[in-house]
């Protein structure tokens, strides 16, 4: 059976930033930063070079799915880090 959640544990789930009710996480600009320990003009750079995690704009801010983050992070290889 294949998983509907992409096969991430209920534990995993919670430190990526997803909620119980299967409800994303959204995480602000600075907290996309926070986490790849960059700059917010680095995000900006890179997205403006279509690099970097997937975001949705929400009204006049970017918005970013938590474990869309996560699993942009880890595809990336030694290289690219």
């Amino acid at each position: 059976m294949v998983r509907v959640d992409g096969g991430i544990s209920g534990s995993e789930r919670e430190s990526i930033g997803l909620m119980s009710d299967q409800r994303p996480v959204l995480w602000s600009t600075a907290e996309v930063c926070e986490y790849l320990g960059i700059s917010i003009e680095t995000l900006y750079h890179w997205r403006s070079r279509n690099y970097g995690p997937p975001a949705r704009r929400v009204g006049r801010s970017l918005r970013y799915v938590a474990a869309d983050v996560v699993t942009w992070f880890e595809a990336l290889d030694d290289g690219e880090r």
